[in-house]
C-alpha cells in the first residue's frame, strides 16, 4: 500500500516534534519514522487497531510517539494523520479530523 501523510500530521511532525529536537536525538527519530513508514507499505496492518469498531484505525508507535492512521482499501493506501507524543492510557482518539467517516 501507498503511504501518504495528511497536512496535518505532517505539520505535527515537522514543527512540533522535529522542531523541537536537535542533533542526534533527531536524526534517529527521523530514522525511525522513515522505518516506520517503509514497514507500513509493507505491512499496513501491522498497528494495534484503536477502536474496535473502525477496524480501519490504527496506532503504532514509533519511540514515544503515537502515529495514527486509517486504511483505505479502496485507495489502496495508508492515510497518516496523527503524530503525537503517545498519551496517557484512557486518552480518546479525536476522530474528527478523518477525511473519510
Amino acid at each position: 500500500m501507498r503511504v501518504r501523510w495528511l497536512e496535518e500530521a505532517k505539520q505535527q511532525l515537522l514543527s512540533e516534534v522535529l522542531g523541537q529536537l536537535t542533533g542526534k536525538e533527531r536524526r534517529e527519530l527521523e530514522q525511525a519514522v522513515r522505518a516506520a513508514t517503509e514497514n507500513l507499505e509493507q505491512f499496513p496492518e501491522m498497528g494495534k487497531m484503536r477502536n474496535p469498531p473502525r477496524e480501519d484505525i490504527r496506532v503504532l508507535w514509533v519511540r514515544e510517539y503515537r502515529l495514527t492512521y486509517l486504511l483505505d482499501y479502496e485507495q489502496d493506501e495508508v492515510l497518516i494523520f496523527s503524530f503525537v507524543l503517545r498519551r496517557r492510557k484512557g486518552d480518546a482518539l479525536d476522530l474528527s479530523t478523518l477525511p473519510i467517516s
